[in-house]
């Protein structure tokens, strides 16, 4: 008997504008690429991530469109559970942005970050 497993997927719901949000990692050198994708309700102009090491610095990673209200993007990072907020920024210049979260929060593989 062969047995498969599934692999798990995790999401999350962030609110507001916010849906489903994942992220996806993939060890590269002493680092990891990591994928986001959100899905965004409305007609925003642009989407980020902004990804925080607590106490130390912030980067912001800018979302594509990918269709149907999907924004995703591909950023490398140490190997660390950073905080994640997602931010929307609509054709007015106003904005929002979501409950912060975690890579892990976002169902990145524990095993990944050590």
């Amino acid at each position: 008997m062969v047995r498969m497993l599934a692999p798990l997927l995790s999401l999350i719901v962030l609110g507001g504008p916010f849906g489903e949000a994942t992220v996806d990692g993939t060890p590269v050198g002493d680092g990891l690429r990591v994928e986001f994708e959100v899905v965004v309700a409305g007609a925003p102009a642009a989407v980020v991530a902004h990804i925080v090491d607590p106490g130390q610095t912030q980067s912001t990673v800018s979302l594509g469109n990918r269709g149907q209200g999907v924004w995703g993007g591909t950023t490398e990072l140490e190997l660390m559970n950073f905080v994640v907020v997602f931010e929307v920024v609509y054709p007015d210049g106003a904005g929002e942005v979501s409950e912060p979260t975690t890579l892990l929060g976002l169902g990145l593989d524990p095993s990944l970050i050590g």
